[in-house]
């Protein structure tokens, strides 16, 4: 069954990012929208699907993820003509902030390396 839900989890993922790429056309869906990961219950009625989104602001953030949130039947009724399964899960999109955290992080550590490198020169 674990199995079976990684691969439900990599489909809807694609999916999901090739539908929202193509055919969402909310206007408050701007910038780089990512699906970062998708995670599906194990009886497949809901699935959360994590967002990560570029070149916005924080406020505008939550716009893209409104836009996504009211897309959401849209989207529910095209994997149902995309994915073979008897049912369909529930959409939930969920902010994904990692990402740009894991970034900031390296950024971090880049400037005391070269904050280093200028103390040992």
């Amino acid at each position: 069954m674990k199995y079976r839900l990684e691969r439900i989890n990599e489909l809807m993922r694609r999916e999901l990012s090739d539908l929202i790429m193509k055919e969402v056309k909310d206007p408050r869906i701007k910038g780089l929208v990512s699906i970062t990961q998708v995670k599906v219950d194990q009886d497949l009625k809901n699935a959360k699907i994590y967002v990560s989104i570029y070149g916005v602001s924080k406020k505008e953030k939550e716009k893209v993820l409104a836009g996504l949130v009211s897309s959401s039947k849209f989207l529910h009724f095209k994997l149902s003509e995309n994915i073979r399964l008897k049912i369909i899960p529930t959409l939930n999109f969920i902010l994904d902030e990692s990402i740009e955290k894991a970034f900031r992080i390296i950024e971090k550590l880049d400037k005391i390396k070269d904050q280093e490198k200028k103390h040992d020169q």
